[in-house]
């Protein structure tokens, strides 16, 4: 019985605010409102409006975000499926000499241009060029030259390579010199 009394009075004395704490408002608390007035229903319930609209405000932002990324990386997939016919146009270019094409050679060529030029329209840009400072983020050195020059650059490319949008799809296979 004794301990019960001590957990009350304890209960009583540290957990609940005495009176004199009661009688004055505390600067950082407003002040309580009346509940018979309804005005603590209303506060309460235009902080839930608040909620509510940013809540709402987060799932629109999220959605579009994700709705943007997911038409992105149709995108990336579609360009990517495409790039072996892109690559097999150029390197039936690249071998062949223009005494040896037909009509209907030249007519494929002409199509593999032209998807080249929209898909360039589109952000693709092709990757890797005779000449040009080699750049391990963008180029895949298959084979190394040594010249006396200090500085790689690229002798050949074996297979361009294509960057989308600002993003690499795949990086350009190269001989480098240097």
């Amino acid at each position: 019985m004794t301990t019960w009394l001590t957990l009350t009075w304890l209960t009583l004395t540290w957990l609940t605010p005495s009176m004199s704490d009661q009688s004055q408002p505390q600067a950082d608390q407003p002040p309580s409102p009346d509940p018979e007035s309804g005005e603590g229903e209303r506060t309460d319930d235009a902080q839930a409006l608040l909620r509510l609209r940013a809540e709402f405000a987060n799932y629109k932002a999220r959605t579009t975000r994700t709705t943007q990324e997911a038409i992105s990386a149709a995108g990336d997939r579609q360009v990517t499926a495409l790039l072996p016919a892109l690559d097999a146009f150029f390197a039936a270019e690249h071998t062949l000499s223009t005494s040896q094409l037909t009509d209907a050679a030249r007519g494929l060529l002409a199509a593999a241009t032209l998807l080249e030029s929209v898909l360039t329209a589109e952000g693709l840009t092709r990757i890797g060029s005779i000449g040009e400072p080699f750049d391990v983020e963008i180029h895949d050195a298959v084979e190394h030259i040594d010249t006396d020059s200090t500085e790689l650059v690229i002798q050949d490319v074996l297979r361009p390579g294509w960057c989308w949008r600002g993003r690499t799809l795949r990086p350009a296979m190269v001989k480098v010199a240097g």
